[in-house]
């Protein structure tokens, strides 16, 4: 770290190896082929691998397809769709092999979740404010970047509007609050799989488990999903998933579920859903 150079700490490193590589595919599908505005198909344990689709202009929807620690999809989009077979519902992935590709399949690698801990130096140069990734990158599956990015400009604002003095060590500090959400569910979500090298704290396996429990929830209760949803994109407090309403909306629903998998006769694959598959 160029920081030693100049006779200053480098910040220690908080890091989860999950070795992720995406690969995406814009595809253009006749008018009404699918009705599905958007799907999502986390990892699992025992499956670390998942897919995203989501509607976009002109008829076109976006696929993604992704694996993590070594589980990597194929470069070519045939191989795409038979990574993908047995997550997405069958109807959905017939009509994506009917779309008509627009351009190659793009791969991403993705290597670790990295937190550069810069709120713990106990000396700052003047003048060094680090934001966005280069302070903490996340899984990517998790769609927290920008938002935190977002949160940590707002942090800068309010640090700003106290003057300049001491402003990085003010900063950084404040910037922890949005950081650390983030990161406690984007990595008690990989440490979760037991592919992922680490063993989660106590809290956090509590907190995958009841995540689990809203999750279950979310795929037939709508007001559990946007509610999940906001916690996990930041909007609200992770405090908003233990309201005594929540917690009648896992036990309901679990009942509701059960009832509706009678009637319908038809399993979805592990892991397919609104948001399923912590």
């Amino acid at each position: 770290m160029w920081l030693r150079q100049f006779g200053f700490e480098a910040p220690v490193e908080q890091q989860v190896d999950i070795d992720l590589m995406y690969a995406s595919q814009l595809l253009w599908l006749p008018p009404g082929s699918i009705h599905e505005t958007g799907l999502i198909v986390s990892p699992i344990p025992g499956r670390p691998t998942g897919a995203a689709m989501a509607r976009v202009e002109n008829d076109a929807v976006f696929l993604t397809a992704f694996g993590m620690c070594g589980n990597h999809p194929p470069a070519d989009l045939d191989g795409v769709y038979r990574f993908i077979e047995g997550m997405v519902p069958p109807h959905l992935l017939a009509a994506l092999r009917c779309g008509k590709p627009v351009g190659p399949v793009a791969r991403y690698r993705f290597p670790c979740s990295r937190w550069r801990r810069y709120d713990r130096l106990r000396q700052l140069p003047d003048g060094l404010l680090v934001v966005g990734d280069a302070v903490c990158s996340f899984n990517p599956i998790y769609a927290q970047g920008m938002t935190v990015a977002a949160l940590e400009a707002l942090a800068l604002r309010d640090c700003l509007s106290q003057g300049e003095n001491d402003l990085p060590r003010r900063f950084f500090r404040a910037a922890v609050k949005p950081i650390g959400q983030a990161w406690q569910l984007a990595v008690g979500g990989d440490l979760n799989l037991p592919e992922v090298q680490g063993r989660p704290p106590v809290m956090t396996r509590l907190l995958n488990g009841y995540v689990d429990r809203v999750l279950g929830a979310a795929e037939v209760d709508a007001e559990a999903l946007l509610q999940f949803v906001r916690v996990a994109w930041l909007v609200d407090s992770p405090v908003k998933l233990l309201r005594p309403s929540m917690i009648r909306r896992l036990v309901n629903t679990g009942r509701r579920a059960a009832r509706s998998a009678v009637v319908l006769g038809e399993e979805l694959p592990d892991g397919v859903g609104g948001v399923q598959g912590r």
